[in-house]
C-alpha cells in the first residue's frame, strides 16, 4: 500500500504542477487577447485533442496492464502502433489547418505537439509502475513549466502570446519525448502483431478511449452554434476546473496496475468508495459555485463576464469528473472493458445532444450545463457497471 501510495502522491504533484503551469500560460493567453481570439485558439486545442484521444487507442492503459500481466511482447507492439497513430495525428492536423481558414503553422505544431505528448504519456505509465516515478514527474513537471515560461516571456517583450504557447509547449513536448524514449527501454518496439491473445481486451479500451476523446469536440461545437467569443468564454471556464480534476488522472494511471491485481470484492470496494466520494463532493461544489463571478473577475477578467454561469456549471461537473476515470480504470483493469467501452459511446451521444441543445439555446451557459448533466448522468451508469464485479 505505501508503494502505491508513494505512487499516487508523487504523480500528483507532478502532473498538478505541470498541469497547474499549463493552465495559467492559458490562462494569461486568455487575459492578454481575449474572448474571441482565445476562442479560436481553443477551437483548434479541441479539435486537435479530440484526434490525438481516438487515435490514442487506450494505448497507455492497455501497455500498463500488459507489462504488468508480463505480456511483454503486447508492450512492444503497443509501443510501435503508438508511433504510428502519431504520425497520423500530425498529417490529419495538417490537413485540418489546410482545409480551413486556421492558421497552417500553428495547426501544424499543435498537431506535432499532441503527438509527441502521446508518446510520452505511454511511457509516463510504465516508468510509474516499474521505478522510474522520479524521472517521469520531472519531466511532467517540465512540460507543463516551459509553456508557461514561453508565454510570460511574451507579455514581458510584448510578443504574441499565443505563438510563444505554441512553441513552448511543443518545445516542451519534445524534449519531454525524448528523455523518456531514451530513459524507459525496457520494452523493445515489436512490429508484428502478437498471436498470444493478449491484444483481446485492447479493442474495449480502444472504444472506450476514442468515445472519451470525441467529447473534447465540445469547444469546438459551441464554436460552431455560437461563434468564437462563446467558445472563448466556455474554454477559459473550463480550463478554470481541470486542475480540480487532476487527482482522478493520477489516481488512473496508478489503478490500473493496482487493479489487475486486486480481487474482485476490492475493486468493488473501490469503486463505490470512489462514486460515494463524488457524491459527498457535491455540496462543497454548489458552494464553491457560488463564487464563480469573483473567480472570473479576478484570473480571467473582465472581458470574460460571460463565463461565470459556464464556470459555475463545470464547478458542479468536477466530483463525476474527478472520479469517473478512476472508475473506468478499475473496471477496464478487472476484465469489463468492453461494458464500459458501451458506456462510453453511449453517453458520449447523450453528451453531444446536451452540449449542441445547450450551445443552440443559451451558448457557452447552456453548453456547460449540457455538459454537467451528461456528465453526472455518466458517473450514475458507471456505478450500475460496477455491480458486473460479483459476477465475472
Amino acid at each position: 500500500m505505501r508503494p502505491l501510495l508513494a505512487r499516487f502522491l508523487g504523480l500528483s504533484f507532478a502532473r498538478a504542477f505541470g498541469a497547474l503551469a499549463n493552465t495559467g500560460a492559458l490562462i494569461l493567453v486568455a487575459r492578454s487577447v481575449g474572448a474571441n481570439d482565445f476562442g479560436a485558439l481553443a477551437v483548434i486545442l479541441s479539435v486537435l485533442a479530440a484526434v490525438a484521444g481516438v487515435l490514442g487507442l487506450g494505448m497507455p492503459a492497455f501497455a500498463l496492464r500488459a507489462a504488468v500481466l508480463g505480456r511483454q511482447q503486447a508492450v512492444g507492439y503497443a509501443i510501435a502502433l503508438n508511433l504510428y497513430t502519431s504520425a497520423a495525428i500530425v498529417a490529419i492536423g495538417i490537413a485540418y489547418g489546410s482545409l480551413t481558414a486556421e492558421p497552417l503553422l500553428v495547426v501544424g505544431c499543435l498537431a506535432l505537439t499532441f503527438a509527441l505528448e502521446k508518446n510520452s504519456d505511454i511511457r509516463v505509465g510504465l516508468g510509474t509502475e516499474f521505478g522510474r516515478a522520479k524521472l517521469v514527474n520531472a519531466v511532467l513537471v517540465f512540460r507543463g513549466v516551459v509553456p508557461l515560461a514561453f508565454v510570460g516571456g511574451a507579455l514581458i517583450t510584448d510578443r504574441a502570446s499565443v505563438d510563444a504557447y505554441v512553441s513552448g509547449r511543443l518545445i516542451g513536448a519534445a524534449v519531454a519525448a525524448l528523455v523518456l524514449a531514451l530513459s524507459i527501454r525496457e520494452w523493445r518496439v515489436i512490429w508484428r502483431r502478437p498471436r498470444d491473445g493478449s491484444l483481446e481486451s485492447l479493442s474495449g479500451l480502444a472504444f472506450s478511449n476514442a468515445a472519451g476523446a470525441v467529447r473534447q469536440i465540445d469547444v469546438w461545437i459551441v464554436g460552431l452554434l455560437s461563434g468564437s467569443a462563446a467558445a472563448g468564454d466556455f474554454a477559459a471556464a473550463q480550463r478554470l476546473v481541470a486542475p480540480l480534476s487532476l487527482f482522478a488522472n493520477n489516481m488512473s494511471v496508478v489503478a490500473m496496475g493496482a487493479s489487475a491485481r486486486e480481487s474482485m470484492t476490492r475493486a468493488r470496494r473501490a469503486v463505490r468508495f470512489t462514486g460515494w466520494s463524488a457524491v459527498a463532493a457535491l455540496a462543497p461544489a454548489v458552494a464553491l459555485a457560488a463564487l464563480s463571478p469573483q473567480i472570473v473577475s479576478l484570473v480571467l477578467g473582465d472581458s470574460f463576464t460571460e463565463a461565470t454561469a459556464a464556470l459555475a456549471w463545470f464547478i458542479i461537473a468536477v466530483p463525476p469528473l474527478a472520479t469517473l476515470p478512476v472508475i473506468a480504470t478499475i473496471l477496464q483493469g478487472r476484465g469489463l472493458a468492453n461494458a464500459v467501452a458501451v458506456n462510453s459511446v453511449v453517453m458520449t451521444g447523450l453528451f453531444v445532444v446536451c452540449v449542441v441543445v445547450g450551445a443552440a439555446t443559451d451558448g457557452a451557459t447552456g453548453a456547460a450545463l449540457g455538459f454537467t448533466v451528461a456528465t453526472w448522468v455518466r458517473l450514475i451508469t458507471m456505478l450500475a457497471i460496477s455491480r458486473k464485479l460479483t459476477e465475472t
